[in-house]
């Protein structure tokens, strides 16, 4: 049986969810190929070099007049506009353009046919920037995310010119932290202690959860989610987060024959945070918690949260 331990407002109940499959034989996990920092730095380098080179095959496909020029070809589009910026050091290549269509055009053109790889981000138009008496569109086109890197963008700016317009491109991309084999889970794992507290702070009630999972495939299901997490970026742009109106809390203690394995996952403003610690010190870098969200999300429905 699987049960649930509720309190709110210091009234506990206890509910029973009904009968669960338990874990068969235990088996190990298998052993990660590891990766490091350096690594991914270099995947992200290569990915940023990519993301250049694909703008050039667009440009070229699209018979604008696109020669490519080892500066700016003016002022204005000397450095990236801050405001279009994932900030630094995310920022790992420019290249610029000159074309000889105008940057209405260009930006239609550009995202009816994307560089290979992305996909348009702009919605139904570009934005349109102005500093002073200088006025330009931008665009960002995004791509894929890895295990070794986080959010490819590539930032274009266009600016009209007597013969046409001129562009800045810029690619920003995160590589990862690389994970330890601390924080990997390979020995065997019988079941799931799975403890939580959810607090509204509107009505200052706190709900708990205490639930052990023991079902063979449950475990499994886990363990290889949290396997395949990969490490958190290592820059992440500056970005506000509204204020939450409850604050989550869940440990996951995996009881292995190596050593109990925790999970701390803390729900906050900006989002899930999430660790894996031995002997209470965190193994590795934190982990990136996206593909997991719904499953802690689950969890914590089962406090009534």
């Amino acid at each position: 049986m699987i049960g649930i331990r509720a309190a709110v407002a210091g009234v506990c109940a206890v509910v029973v969810l009904g009968p669960a499959a338990t874990a068969g034989p235990a088996p190990s996990y298998p052993t990660p190929v590891l990766t490091t920092r350096a690594a991914n730095e270099q995947a992200a380098a290569d990915e940023s070099d990519r993301l250049i080179a694909a703008l050039g095959d667009a440009l070229a496909g699209l018979n604008v007049g696109a020669v490519r020029s080892d500066s700016a070809p003016v002022p204005g589009l000397a450095k990236p506009d801050e405001s279009t910026t994932m900030g630094e050091p995310s920022l790992t290549r420019t290249a610029w353009w000159t074309v000889t269509v105008t940057p209405k055009a260009l930006a239609g053109a550009l995202s009816a046919s994307p560089p290979a790889g992305t996909t348009d981000q702009n919605g139904s138009a570009w934005g349109e920037g102005r500093v002073a008496k200088r006025r330009y569109l931008f665009g960002i086109f995004g791509a894929p995310s890895t295990d070794a890197y986080a959010a490819p963008e590539l930032d274009i700016e266009v600016e009209a010119t007597d013969g046409g317009a001129a562009l800045i491109a810029d690619t920003y991309i995160s590589p990862r932290a690389a994970r330890t084999l601390g924080s990997y889970v390979t020995d065997s794992v019988t079941r799931i202690d799975v403890t939580g507290r959810v607090t509204s702070w509107r009505s200052g009630t706190t709900k708990r959860l205490d639930e052990a999972i023991t079902g063979r495939g449950a475990i499994d299901s886990f363990v290889t989610a949290l396997d395949e997490l990969p490490g958190v970026a290592l820059y992440q742009g500056v970005h506000s987060c509204p204020m939450p109106m409850t604050q989550a809390k869940l440990r996951l203690t995996l009881p292995t024959s190596g050593g109990a394995v925790v999970v701390r996952a803390d729900d906050g403003p900006c989002g899930w945070t999430l660790g894996v610690h031995r002997d209470g010190k965190r193994q590795g870098p934190r982990l990136d918690p996206a593909a997991m969200t719904s499953r802690l999300q689950k969890l914590l429905s089962r406090a009534g949260a």
